[in-house]
């Protein structure tokens, strides 16, 4: 295991697995009562007695996520997941040493830091801690493999990591550790890792109502303290095995707009907007989206249910520009669908990249026919100067046109994102139609 500048060293990774060396650190009862009287009426909302920790212990993490800005984490009790949850707090450690969370609570096994695409998560849902949480996920006797929680860490490109974790008495907590890939012989854990699962976009196509979407919401893999092959696996945790795990099923369709180049870090289903239309039994949906101008990208998220209760927070998203959807007037900047274009020499031309395209579509048309028919895009065909150049994968392409004298050629863009952009728009400002297109 590869030791991360700025990280806990994977030492830990290697301790035998035994409750001794998983037991968490005591905090002496001083600062208890300090935080008890900090939180004065507000601790009827956590658990009353002390920890009630939810950590990584072994030095591992979080693997893939992208978290160059804030990291979205939300847990809560499978059985009551409305009742109790996180609420949105911030329980990613993510900081310079020394480690703490999002809410400055110290994070005692160590963190990661932001950009370098591992998570480690750490809360605790005791009164020495609670900073807004809902409800407790233990009576003041839990058993041991009881009351199991879900835990939903989301990276900024929507790429989620879903885990199921459950009371462990030798611990007074749940260990995520339990619930990652584990190697009996050398006692070694592998990460856990964040990867797209959420929703798949199949296609879009441009209409004169908006930007119509057809969608598939897939089902997430489950990584599990039941499952085989885990460190909860080793210590049977699960008294049976991969059947205690819950039943997943899909819930329903959200979204919202945010800035294209961060992430979405409140999961809470409340900050998002419910789709008008959800997915049917096979996940598949077909949204529309207006081409109205603001800016911003539409993050399409879905939530899931466990044992038939839905999880109150995003499992995962995927980012539609909605600020590149060419037809929008107002489209424009880093994420714009404004692409700027220019010729390098008699045979050559570039455009800046953008952000969220796969590929490119360059138009050439002859000026003498746009200006006498305002046709943008020209057939190849039937006009000997237009040409176009579908699927271009960089930014550069070489157009060898030869001119007789008085005869001019124009240049036109569009960018591929399931389904072809537009061409902006004019100088009256008016939407440049595309009567000859690639795709």
């Amino acid at each position: 295991m590869p030791h991360l500048p700025g990280r806990r060293s994977p030492v830990a990774a290697r301790l035998p697995l035994t409750a001794h060396a998983l037991r968490f650190r005591v905090v002496p009862a001083a600062g208890l009562a300090l935080a008890s009287l900090l939180l004065a009426g507000r601790c009827e909302a956590a658990c009353t007695f002390g920890s009630v920790p939810i950590a990584q212990l072994y030095g591992d993490w979080f693997e893939n996520c992208a978290d160059d800005n804030p990291v979205g984490v939300f847990a809560a009790l499978i059985s009551d997941p409305s009742g109790v949850n996180t609420n949105g707090t911030d329980g990613v450690c993510e900081s310079e040493a020394p480690s703490a969370n999002g809410l400055g609570q110290p994070c005692i096994h160590g963190g990661s830091i932001r950009g370098d695409h591992s998570v480690v998560f750490e809360y605790d849902f005791g009164t020495l801690s609670w900073y807004g949480s809902l409800g407790c996920p233990i009576d003041p006797y839990p058993s041991q493999g009881g009351n199991p929680i879900i835990v939903q860490v989301v990276a900024n490109d929507g790429a989620s990591s879903i885990i199921r974790a459950s009371w462990d008495n030798a611990l007074a907590g749940y260990n995520v550790d339990f619930a990652s890939p584990y190697d009996e012989a050398t006692g070694t854990f592998s990460n856990l890792s964040c990867h797209p699962q959420s929703v798949v976009f199949n296609s879009g196509v441009y209409g004169p109502s908006g930007y119509t979407l057809n969608l598939t919401v897939l089902l997430p893999v489950l990584e599990s303290d039941c499952n085989p092959g885990t460190a909860g696996a080793s210590i049977a945790q699960c008294p049976n095995g991969a059947a205690d795990n819950p039943v997943v099923t899909r819930g329903h369709l959200f979204t919202r707009v945010a800035d294209c180049r961060g992430g979405v870090s409140d999961l809470r289903t409340e900050s998002w907007t419910l789709s008008p239309v959800q997915p049917d039994a096979s996940g598949h949906a077909v949204l529309t989206f207006p081409l109205e101008p603001f800016s911003g990208c539409i993050s399409i998220g879905t939530t899931y249910a466990y044992d038939g209760k839905e999880i109150p927070a995003i499992a995962g998203f995927r980012k539609l520009p909605k600020n590149c959807i060419p037809e929008d007037p107002g489209c424009a900047g880093d994420e714009g669908s404004r692409l700027r274009i220019d010729v390098h020499d008699a045979s050559t031309m570039w455009w800046i990249s953008e952000s969220f395209v796969d590929s490119y579509n360059l138009y050439r048309g002859d000026l003498a026919i746009l200006k006498q028919l305002g046709t943008c895009t020209q057939d190849p065909a039937t006009v000997p100067l237009a040409a176009r150049s579908c699927d271009v994968a960089g930014v550069v392409a070489n157009d060898d046109v030869t001119l007789a004298p008085g005869q001019a050629v124009f240049y036109l863009i569009t960018g591929n994102l399931y389904g072809e952009g537009g061409l902006g728009t004019n100088s009256a400002g008016q939407l440049r139609p595309n009567t000859h297109p690639c795709h």
